[in-house]
């Protein structure tokens, strides 16, 4: 990836979250970042009270993405400091990557056992950063073949785009960020992290990637499960993925893409069509890498 988000380029200025939200060039000191904690404590009451621990993994980061749908879509929630990465949290309004990111967050929590807010923070912070560990703003994983490649190194989930017919070798580079520095805020207040990123951008370039090719998604969806995370590949010069989402399974059994959209007429979470014709009306996306989500 990058998300959605680097396809609008208003990273560098100042975004309004929301009423009294902190906006500054410094970050002040022991901020709780933490937007919706009453969103949280109805879905871990709801958890608990349905015992959705016991569902397999993949259903339950699907169960807990439906219990998303309209909630409004809100971009550039982690841009708040020039200085400072901070591990922000925002329940109230998603973006595409952080839909599908606190589903799956959440529902390692519930695994767990440890239905709190420090625990869902520490699963938040284990998915988002490289090793699991926030060491500033390069560590956080932009890019969404990255964020999948780190996440299966960590256990969290398993690359399975290799395993689909069709499959092919991901050959198009990333690089948008280093070359387009002015369009993210850190960047343009820190220049000197533009070569951290541009080094980060050569290892994920060195790597070999897969990607299923829209052509070849319908025959595919059959073994594309509830609770798969995609991310959709990109034509577009720079970017590896340029929209994220999973997948959910009806009462019908059709393969549906569920996600936050940005799209003007929508501007929420939503359970949109079938995968695979999501993909053919796209005009900017040309096939699809997938995880899914392990077992603790």
């Amino acid at each position: 990836m990058t998300r959605r988000d680097f396809l609008r380029f208003a990273l560098a200025a100042p975004i309004a979250l929301r009423a009294g939200q902190v906006f500054a060039h410094q970050s002040p000191q022991n901020e709780d970042y933490f937007t919706g904690k009453d969103v949280f404590a109805k879905l871990m009451a709801e958890a608990k009270e349905k015992d959705w621990k016991k569902l397999p993994m993949g259903e339950l980061v699907g169960t807990i993405g439906l219990t998303f749908v309209g909630t409004p879509y809100v971009a550039h929630t982690f841009e708040i400091f020039d200085d400072k990465e901070v591990c922000v949290i925002n329940l109230a309004g998603l973006d595409c990557a952080t839909f599908y990111e606190a589903s799956l967050a959440l529902a390692r929590t519930i695994k767990g056992g440890r239905l709190t807010d420090s625990e869902f923070k520490k699963q938040i912070t284990r998915i988002r950063y490289r090793d699991g560990r926030l060491k500033g703003y390069v560590s956080r994983l932009h890019y969404a073949s990255d964020y999948f490649f780190d996440n299966d190194k960590k256990g969290t989930v398993k690359l399975i785009t290799q395993d689909l017919p069709g499959a092919e070798v991901f050959t198009h580079p990333v690089g948008f960020m280093s070359k387009n520095p002015d369009k993210y805020r850190q960047l343009n207040a820190n220049p000197d992290l533009v070569p951290e990123i541009a080094k980060t951008e050569a290892e994920i370039n060195a790597r070999k990637n897969y990607f299923l090719p829209t052509a070849r998604v319908a025959d595919a969806e059959q073994l594309l499960k509830t609770g798969d995370i995609v991310g959709l590949t990109t034509t577009m010069e720079g970017l590896d993925c340029s929209h994220t989402g999973m997948c959910y399974r009806d009462k019908e059994g059709v393969l549906r893409f569920l996600h936050a959209s940005s799209a003007k007429s929508v501007m929420q979470v939503t359970l949109g069509p079938r995968l695979s014709d999501y993909l053919k009306n796209s005009k900017v996306n040309d096939g699809l890498m997938v995880v899914r989500p392990l077992e603790l």
